[in-house]
């Protein structure tokens, strides 16, 4: 999806400037919230609650597990200095423009595009096309139990590690 891809490039250009310059920090800090603010919430409404639980389940896993490895990488840079940080987190997000740019072609292969649609283009698409019977629509086991299980992991992995590093 272009706007993740594009949120991802803001929020280098945030890292980079906030790592790597003698500017402001006020200036990053702004704009990141430019970044914040490209977040979108598509789908049905009846949807939205569950598919935002498990965001927020795999979200704090993963916030979890990053703050521990920026930690770690902290702890070993020269100095006790940000560099390594800084670096990590720009490597993260230009992973993220490899994901939305796969998010993006998974959407228009699997989902007719219906991620990139206007909210009207989608009720028109609706009216035409059963959706559900796209096959990016269609629940497959594996993937929903390989999902589970990642799920799982995650879970896991941070609860280890703020058990590890806090206590």
């Amino acid at each position: 999806m272009l706007f993740i891809s594009i949120t991802s490039c803001i929020w280098i250009v945030v890292f980079a400037v906030l790592g790597f310059s003698r500017v402001n920090a006020l200036f990053p800090m702004v704009f990141s919230s430019v970044a914040l603010g490209k977040l979108a919430a598509k789908g049905e409404w009846d949807q939205i609650g569950t598919g935002y639980g498990l965001y927020k389940a795999f979200n704090n896993a993963g916030s979890v597990i990053v703050d521990v490895a920026a930690g770690a990488i902290q702890d070993t840079t020269p100095g006790g200095g940000y560099n390594g940080v800084i670096a990590f987190f720009i490597a993260l997000k230009g992973m993220e423009i490899l994901w939305g740019s796969i998010y993006g072609v998974l959407d228009r292969r699997l989902l007719r595009g219906v991620l990139s649609m206007s909210e009207k283009e989608r009720l028109e698409t609706e009216k035409k096309v059963d959706l559900n019977r796209e096959p990016g629509r269609r629940p497959i086991k594996a993937w929903t139990y390989g999902g589970w299980t990642f799920l799982g992991a995650c879970i896991t992995i941070a609860l280890v590690l703020f058990v590890k590093y806090s206590i």
